[in-house]
């Protein structure tokens, strides 16, 4: 039962080896993919943020606001993964 459930989790094990061509090909299309999830990352903070910075505030009394702080550790965050791709 549980080789089965792993089985349809992590698929057959390989016993072969991916050609030279394909494992570049399978390399390419995971950092093509890593740059358009980092772009799409990028556009969800700033929809967030201009979302945040144009809404009503509730109240006139400063207080802590987390989102501010952490939508700009995830902007850095993203940035730097943009970076490094």
């Amino acid at each position: 039962m549980i080789e089965k459930f792993i089985r349809l989790v992590f698929g057959i094990e390989i016993t072969g080896y991916l050609t030279a061509r394909v494992q570049e090909n399978i390399a390419r299309q995971q950092q093509e993919s890593e740059l358009l999830i980092s772009w799409v990352e990028l556009a969800f903070v700033a929809f967030f943020s201009t979302l945040f910075a144009l809404s009503q505030k509730t109240s006139d009394i400063k207080v802590f606001e987390p989102f501010p702080w952490a939508i700009s550790l995830y902007l850095l965050f993203t940035l730097t993964r943009l970076n490094a791709t």
